[in-house]
């Protein structure tokens, strides 16, 4: 099962309807009404976990529906089903009505291929007509439908994924931590964080960090140096037998992945391939393999590609990287030339974490 799954809610997502009176629903029990769907939802707002949580119900005995989930960030000129029989080689024999078709991250597709994408998407859906289709996007990168126009996928109803309840954030952590839920929750809203309880993303790991330290963050900034310190550290403990002073080599790790993660979003995507983009950045054999084994990269998918774990991670990485540089350079990297005017949209959370 999901690690940390919190049940969330979607609701419409029309372009022309307000927030009010709107319907909740799981994804899962809108999936047995709607064959189509888009789900939306801004960064950490957890759409990747909700695929995960999906395929994972229907994997179970007694859904007929076959779960096969894919990320999209990959997606270039090849076909869509090229990707679903790696991950699935047995996908053509599935029935169509059984297929369950998740495609995460719309928005990771490179700026060169997303209308691309966004096209083999509904020839995919086409193709299949009775299959079931899932994609995620942030919300920032899609069209949604009105009365007057069609969405970004035709065909796609868009749901936007609500905040968490505050039924689940009192029950979460409840089970988490050893303080009232109400006096946590006080706690933050008084350094003016409550907001933040609202982001699974954010829940999960402000709970974490009170586990450590029995205390309440000064600012998200404290959050996430700690996490990646944590874990970095955690990390180099397998190399303790293996006669490596780690400690040697902390500041060179910490400022190469900041590095790394700048270029990753300079590029547009999530992921860096090791060969021909990490491999000059870090020339040093022995740093290199240590960056590699650090929590940050997940190299399940491919031996030879390198994704960061979460993209709020790459994100910050790289906003600390952009804090370290002069104003001149800042606008270099994420706005458009030559006035320098307009944030490019896949820097737009960076810019945040850097404010």
């Amino acid at each position: 099962e999901t690690e940390n799954y919190i049940t969330r809610y979607v609701s419409p997502a029309r372009g022309d309807t307000d927030d009010f009176g709107y319907e909740l629903n799981t994804l899962a029990e809108v999936l047995e009404k709607e064959d189509r769907l888009t789900i939306l939802g801004v960064a950490g707002s957890g759409k990747s976990v909700e695929l995960a949580h999906l395929a994972y119900v229907h994997s179970n005995p007694g859904s007929d529906l076959i779960p096969i989930k894919v990320r999209l960030n990959v997606l270039t000129t090849q076909e869509i089903e090229d990707l679903l029989k790696i991950e699935y080689p047995e996908f053509e024999k599935v029935p169509e009505e059984n297929l369950l078709i998740l495609l995460d991250a719309l928005d990771e597709v490179h700026a060169d291929y997303i209308d691309i994408a966004s096209s083999k998407i509904e020839i995919l859906s086409k193709k299949y007509p009775e299959a079931k289709i899932v994609v995620t996007c942030r919300n920032n990168f899609y069209i949604t439908e009105t009365d007057k126009r069609s969405a970004k996928l035709e065909g796609f109803s868009s749901y936007l994924i609500r905040p968490l309840q505050y039924a689940s954030i009192h029950g979460y952590l409840k089970d988490r931590i050893d303080v009232k839920p109400e006096d946590f929750i006080e706690d933050l809203r008084k350094k003016k964080f409550y907001d933040l309880l609202y982001s699974p993303f954010y829940l999960v790991n402000l709970v974490e960090f009170y586990e450590a330290k029995k205390e309440i963050p000064n600012s998200k900034k404290t959050v996430f140096e700690h996490l990646i310190t944590q874990r970095i550290e955690k990390d180099f403990e397998k190399f303790a037998n293996a006669g490596i002073n780690i400690q040697d080599h902390t500041h060179k790790v910490q400022a190469s992945i900041r590095e790394l993660a700048a270029i990753a979003e300079s590029l547009g995507r999530n992921y860096l391939d090791e060969k021909s983009e990490v491999q000059p950045l870090v020339p040093d054999h022995k740093l290199l393999e240590i960056i590699k084994r650090t929590f940050l990269f997940n190299k399940s998918t491919e031996a030879d590609r390198w994704e960061f774990e979460h993209n709020n991670f790459q994100e910050f990485l790289a906003a600390r990287f952009l804090s370290d540089i002069s104003f001149e350079e800042i606008q270099q990297f994420v706005s458009f030339s030559p006035d320098f005017k307009k944030v490019k949209p896949s820097w737009l959370n960076t810019v945040s974490f850097l404010f």
